[in-house]
């Protein structure tokens, strides 16, 4: 089932929610779907929740940041992840991320995101 996300544009960046169940590929759609349209707008930061309902494996987070980190290079990436279930996978990718020379953090908190993206914050969520 795909994704549903929404977008609204924010003062310096994209708001981005996405729901539903789960899936590898529907993870990587989303992740090609973003960049086309950070491409397509000239957009170089997002602020994305995410909500959606089950999980992936280690491998399958490796992959979809190895992705990321190619698609995003140069753009600013506030992932928000208020789940506790999946907040440690997601923060493993967030280490991919960055260490392939993007510049991303994972929060829990919308609020926190928000701060980091407009202030620089780079304390720990």
């Amino acid at each position: 089932m795909p994704y549903q996300v929404t977008y609204e544009r924010r003062l310096g960046y994209l708001f981005v929610r996405m729901e539903g169940e789960e899936s590898f590929a529907e993870a990587m759609r989303f992740w090609r779907d973003l960049s086309a349209l950070a491409v397509a707008e000239g957009t170089t930061s997002f602020l994305i929740v995410d909500t959606v309902v089950g999980r992936l494996n280690i491998f399958e987070h490796f992959e979809i940041s190895k992705l990321i980190a190619s698609l995003f290079l140069g753009k600013r990436i506030a992932y928000v992840d208020p789940k506790d279930e999946t907040f440690e996978a997601n923060s493993f990718g967030e280490t991919v991320v960055v260490n392939r020379g993007v510049t991303a953090k994972v929060f829990r908190t919308e609020s926190d995101a928000h701060q980091w993206l407009q202030y620089g914050n780079t304390e720990s969520a």
